[in-house]
């Protein structure tokens, strides 16, 4: 099972992060996504970088309620700058 894990892709000097964070039936596992979020905020503390994602990742079509995301986000990243974008812009770090 893949739940949980993060699959890293290297493209023009950027890691690319996807999450494993949903469940069989493609909805948002808040557990998961927490994992995942952990393991991408140390391996960035560990190799200096920056963390981006889009805003309402998790919600819309995955189901997941914004404010737990939002919550989940701030809990992990407590201790680490994460910038959000929304389509067109960005939505705040």
């Amino acid at each position: 099972m893949l739940r949980g894990k993060v699959f890293k892709v290297n493209i023009d000097n950027k890691i690319i992060c996807n999450m494993f964070s949903q469940t069989l039936d493609f909805k948002t596992a808040y557990y998961a996504m927490k994992t995942t979020l952990t393991t991408i905020k140390d391996m960035a503390k560990d190799l200096n970088l920056s963390v981006c994602m889009p805003y309402n990742i998790g919600c819309g079509i995955a189901d997941g309620e914004w404010e737990i995301v939002e919550q989940i986000i701030a809990d992990v990243f407590d201790d680490y700058e994460v910038t959000l974008y929304r389509l067109g812009g960005l939505a705040y770090e």
